[in-house]
């Protein structure tokens, strides 16, 4: 069922992003929302073997990268269709590094870009989210889309620090 294959692709992510959240000070509620989003709970092409790109990243990865069309938005044009390439990874866990390096770095000439999102920088995941939108994404929705999942699926659970025993 629908449910099933969410929650194991939930499974599937949450280990690794778990680790480097709390290695980063980021929430792992946040990342996994992320993926959700971005990804179609894993079953865009993009976020598909060979590709393995959760988060939409353009760009290479190592020099490896996959073309693709996505949809851009301008106020003149409204929404259009570009060839863009997109960071290409061995594996889920490689995409996770990465965006959690993003998150953490910013962007080029802004290294604070993501830092209101940071743990420590904020109340709840709440700030992070609605920090993301209009920075990550131009979906005017996307922090309100975040919140219901992490709510639906209570991702908060992954952003407590407790060591469980295996």
């Amino acid at each position: 069922s629908a449910v099933n294959t969410q929650q194991a692709f939930i499974n599937q992510i949450a280990p690794s992003a778990k680790t480097l959240a709390s290695a980063n000070n980021l929430y792992a509620s946040v990342m996994i929302a992320q993926a959700i989003v971005e990804s179609g709970w894993g079953s865009s092409t993009l976020s598909k073997a060979p590709n393995y790109n959760l988060f939409g990243i353009k760009g290479t990865y190592n020099g490896q990268s996959v073309t693709m069309k996505t949809q851009e938005w301008s106020e003149k044009e409204g929404w259009y269709w570009i060839d863009a390439k997109f960071r290409k990874y061995p594996s889920y866990k490689e995409s996770l590094e990465d965006y959690a390096k993003l998150i953490k770095k910013g962007i080029s000439g802004n290294a604070d870009f993501y830092k209101a999102t940071w743990k420590d920088q904020t109340e709840s995941y709440k700030d992070a989210t609605e920090h993301l939108q209009g920075r990550y994404a131009t979906d005017k929705q996307y922090a309100e889309k975040l919140n219901a999942i992490i709510k639906a699926y209570d991702l908060t659970e992954f952003d407590h620090a407790k060591e469980t025993k295996e």
